[in-house]
């Protein structure tokens, strides 16, 4: 049974949290059978930074207070910045509800990177969002441009609010 907060159920919140997790493993087992996804490994003369992926109680806090606020997000699937490039962020497989609302999403969206710090800057091209299928999936692509490299990134994710 989910706990109370006050006075609603918090189910929405633990199931957008199972649903982010189901959608990152589909996303990766369908984007690896995709002959069109390129995977940069990161040079071995570079640090890593640890911290530039959100824990899952950071992530699940974030929709928390996107949810509170009335919107929704997307996380993307993790991004290994390995030097100053053009990189591409995927967001979904997206729900039946998501893809209706692209447009919107494309309209009003907001890009968040949680745990981005000094290490590198990111440009997000919101203005080039496309959606993209692949394997019978609706996904999510926005074109993101790394500059002032300093340290690789593993796991770099956005969130889409919208």
């Amino acid at each position: 049974m989910a706990a109370r907060e006050g006075g609603r159920i918090s189910m929405p919140i633990i199931l957008g949290c199972v649903a982010i997790a189901i959608a990152t493993a589909a996303l990766v087992v369908a984007l690896t059978r995709s002959s069109t996804t390129h995977v940069a490994t990161a040079p071995t003369t570079t640090t890593t930074v640890a911290a530039c992926a959100s824990s899952p109680t950071q992530a699940a806090d974030f929709v928390s207070q996107v949810h509170q606020q009335g919107h929704s997000a997307l996380q993307s699937q993790p991004v290994a910045v390995t030097h100053n490039s053009p990189y591409v962020l995927v967001f979904g497989p997206l729900t039946p509800r998501d893809n209706a609302r692209f447009g919107e999403a494309k309209m009003s969206s907001g890009l968040s990177f949680p745990n981005v710090s000094d290490e590198f800057s990111v440009l997000p091209r919101q203005d080039q969002m496309t959606r993209v299928r692949i394997g019978g999936e609706t996904f999510v692509h926005v074109p993101l441009t790394v500059n002032d490299f300093k340290a690789s990134c593993a796991g770099l994710r956005a969130w889409l609010q919208y």
